[in-house]
């Protein structure tokens, strides 16, 4: 792991290598945040992990679907999962999800991207209501 900071030392960033689609590196991951900067600092998550398969459903085999709903949507999913408690533990947090205009208009070619852009605005709205009462703030 890598901590990087800005030039005025008022960012603390921790980089990590990490599949988002298994839990079990998430958790190491949130853990490692938690632990490196504890209790005083603001959380941050940006969900930004993705991959598009450019292919017509019929050609799409169950390995690509998987592979693209568990990383763009699955990921988000777990990070979140894995970053809430602490985000309510400390009355504050936001969340970011990095999403496209396939979230909203279906593509020729990408059913498995879209299905998971359209999942991950439906998982924003709905977490966004779930935790708007501990000040966490959840968008696209």
């Amino acid at each position: 792991m890598k901590e990087i900071e800005n030039i005025n030392n008022q960012v603390n960033v921790l980089g990590s290598r990490c599949d988002v689609r298994i839990s079990s590196q998430v958790n190491s991951l949130v853990q490692s945040a938690a632990d490196k900067f504890g209790s005083e600092t603001r959380e941050i998550l940006v969900n930004n992990a993705g991959v598009t398969i450019d292919k017509k459903l019929l050609d799409t085999s169950e390995d690509e679907w998987d592979q693209t709903i568990d990383t763009n949507l699955k990921g988000a999913f777990l990070l979140a999962k894995a970053v809430l408690p602490h985000m309510i533990q400390r009355n504050s947090g936001v969340i970011l999800n990095v999403n496209s205009g396939a979230g909203k208009t279906g593509f020729s070619d990408l059913s498995s991207y879209c299905a998971s852009k359209f999942g991950l605005l439906g998982l924003a709205e709905s977490l966004a209501l779930e935790v708007d009462a501990y000040n966490i703030r959840v968008r696209q």
